[in-house]
């Protein structure tokens, strides 16, 4: 409090008064705040985190340092945000937070990855599969499951690798792998083969030459080579001569 007092000569006087009112409106400090701390979960899926704690200082009275948690403690996977707070007499505050970053660093696990499937293609030279799903489990928590390939697709002639890939929280991948194997297991079809064998007359040279009209051949998997004994048009000596065709596809079959 501040008082003016004015005296005149025969001792009246008279006051004024006023407040002078110093206040404290500066923030504590908070020195040394931990960076983030990134570790690695434990077979528990939490991992304990230690640090130095910041240290706090006021330009005028004591403080009030509190934290929403302590180092030691345990903290699950994921980021957890650690906050300390400063507070002096005045309720003049000031905080410092870090980040507790607690990875997962074990990869999911398949069960019951399907074997490499070896199937016949059908007519149109390919085929329709279907397999029970791969199982998967993470000790942390929940995965993502992908696949280039589903149950039911349809596969073309030849293999394909079918690839699961599972993912968990903290991105950690495993991949379950097999394969599909398409084959060419029809034989060519050859028609228009002559319907009965071919008798015809010997000339003078006690042979003939004889001609008919070949048959053709076809394959449900692309070109066929069709190969024959004899040729219409050859001589054929006396007798009986078996004139026999071979159609081969690509993949031997005949």
């Amino acid at each position: 409090i501040v008082t003016y007092t004015a005296t005149d000569a025969s001792n009246n006087s008279s006051t004024c008064s006023f407040n002078v009112v110093v206040v404290d409106d500066s923030n504590p400090v908070l020195n040394n705040c931990p960076a983030d701390i990134t570790i690695s979960a434990n077979g528990s899926c939490e991992a304990r985190a230690t640090w130095t704690p910041p240290t706090a200082s006021d330009n005028c009275t004591e403080l009030t340092v509190t934290s929403s948690h302590q180092p030691g403690d345990l903290f699950p996977v994921g980021t957890t945000r650690v906050t300390y707070t400063a507070t002096d007499a005045s309720g003049n505050i000031s905080t410092c937070a870090f980040n507790i970053i607690v990875r997962e660093t074990t990869a999911p696990v398949f069960t019951n990855c399907p074997a490499d499937i070896t199937v016949a293609a059908d007519d149109a030279c390919q085929a329709t599969l279907t397999w029970s799903l791969p199982v998967v489990s993470d000790p942390c928590g929940a995965t993502v499951l992908t696949s280039d390939h589903a149950p039911g697709d349809v596969f073309a002639l030849g293999t394909t690798v079918v690839t699961y890939t599972a993912t968990d929280e903290s991105d950690n991948i495993s991949t379950c792998t097999f394969r599909v194997i398409v084959t060419d297991q029809t034989a060519p079809v050859i028609s228009g083969c002559p319907d009965s064998d071919i008798v015809v007359s010997a000339g003078e040279s006690c042979q003939a030459s004889v001609h008919w009209i070949p048959p053709a051949a076809s394959d449900n998997c692309g070109a066929v080579t069709l190969t024959s004994s004899h040729s219409p048009g050859e001589i054929f000596h006396f007798g009986s001569t078996q004139v026999t065709y071979t159609a081969t596809d690509n993949h031997g079959n005949r």
